[in-house]
């Protein structure tokens, strides 16, 4: 399961005389919020916002305008192949400080689903990645990438498996991914062009175990940080390690 911190409310406010006041308020029954992000918008005083929720209700991804009324989304979005199975969802978000962006997904959006009957356990499922739009009045994401393979998420924090470089060119996600061979969980980092997502790279450490992933870029997504929860990569946007791995002695 991903992210256990129990977020009931998506609630959008306003810094000004009583900021305990929100804009809007929004509740999913049976549902939790797994991860939220903020979009600034160039083109006007307006922010969009996303989120994604899991658990026993909806499971999918929302965008939200700040001129929402009572939290009503401008579009949700769930996968045909995620609606009857197991499944969570994080997103990730461009332009929270700068308003440049390369193109027009500013959205983010991984899912791991995985059937009750699988043959193995829960950590054998489909993992995607999805791109969106903020500014567009559609659900439909402008690209997905599935990661090849029998995938999962091992983490506590579902939104620090997934990140969005401030200009949207480049999008991370780290997961674990079932070693043909071996037969063992592995951690792998896939780094793909944000704008269409194609893939970059896939990055494995070299004899790892599958731990709590994170990842963090820089704002242009030139550095990449990346733990597998024992140790911590630094790569550029080719793939190649720029120091040797960060390691807890």
């Amino acid at each position: 399961m991903w992210f256990y911190s129990a977020l009931f409310t998506l609630t959008a406010a306003v810094v000004c005389a009583n900021p305990s006041i929100p804009l809007w308020e929004q509740i999913i029954p049976e549902s939790l919020y797994s991860s939220v992000g903020v979009i600034g918008d160039s083109n006007s005083n307006t922010v969009n916002f996303a989120a994604a929720s899991w658990l026993n209700g909806p499971k999918f991804v929302e965008a939200f305008r700040s001129s929402s009324t009572n939290g009503t989304a401008a579009w949700s979005f769930l996968p045909k192949d995620f609606q009857d199975n197991t499944s969570s969802f994080a997103v990730a978000t461009a332009r929270h400080v700068d308003s440049a962006s390369t193109g027009d997904v500013d959205i983010v959006a991984a899912g791991h689903t995985h059937s009750a009957a699988s043959s193995q356990t829960q950590q054998d499922g489909l993992c995607s990645v999805f791109g969106f739009s903020s500014q567009k009045q559609t659900s439909q994401p402008l690209w997905r990438y599935d990661v090849p393979g029998n995938c999962s998420v091992l983490l506590d924090g579902a939104q620090t498996t997934l990140q969005l470089s401030e200009d949207g060119s480049t999008a991370v996600f780290a997961a674990v991914v079932r070693d043909p061979i071996s037969g063992q969980m592995v951690p792998e980092l896939h780094s793909l062009d944000g704008q269409s997502g194609k893939p970059l790279f896939v990055f494995r450490p070299a004899n790892e175990v599958a731990g709590n992933n994170a990842v963090s870029l820089s704002r242009m997504g030139e550095h990449i940080a990346y733990s597998n929860g024992l140790n911590v990569f630094v790569l550029d946007k080719s793939g190649a390690l720029l120091t040797a791995p960060l390691k807890r002695e």
